[in-house]
């Protein structure tokens, strides 16, 4: 079967492994995933890493463009052939930007939403709020300005705060 059409066979099986990728990537918390992947193209090894893959894509892409246009005597065909390629690298542009975009604003949403439960009235809520905060820190899912934001606030609210577990609490995440 390989000697048959090994193009097809090839295409067929990186479809199964996608498709058990994609499968597999939702049953785990794809969020943390894909804010993990956020931060790691953020640092200076992630961009470079990023600008690499761009470049062989752009490489790879090129040279078959050129080697269609040199094999194929229908130039029209060669043309949307490569207009085709060109839209479709657009749109996975755009959908994996989307992607990290929507990613960031919901964790910034987060984000804002614990640090504004510091302050309410009900010394449950707060409790909750520093669980809730402690723990992403614990998990290192807020960015290092975050970190530093969520350090600053409890050192304020530690000598405001008058109930003694989340004293406790605070002074827990401060170490």
């Amino acid at each position: 079967m390989l000697a048959w059409d090994w193009k097809l066979i090839c295409a067929t099986l990186i479809g199964i492994n996608l498709m058990i990728f994609i499968q597999k990537a939702q049953n785990k918390n794809f969020q943390n995933i894909v804010l993990n992947w956020y931060k790691f193209f953020n640092s200076p090894k992630g961009k470079l890493t990023l600008a690499i893959i761009i470049g062989c894509f752009g490489i790879l892409e090129s040279y078959v463009t050129l080697s269609v246009l040199s094999d194929i005597e229908n130039h029209w065909l060669a043309s949307e052939l490569i207009f085709q390629n060109l839209g479709v690298f657009i749109i996975l542009t755009i959908l994996i930007l989307q992607i990290f975009d929507s990613s960031e604003k919901k964790q910034n949403n987060q984000y804002k939403e614990l640090v504004s439960e510091l302050t309410e009235v009900n010394p449950l809520k707060r409790l909750i709020a520093v669980h809730n905060i402690s723990h992403l820190l614990k998990k290192k899912q807020l960015n290092v300005n975050q970190e530093e934001e969520i350090l600053e606030y409890f050192k304020v609210i530690l000598n405001q705060e008058k109930e003694v577990v989340i004293r406790q609490n605070i002074l827990k995440s401060l170490c």
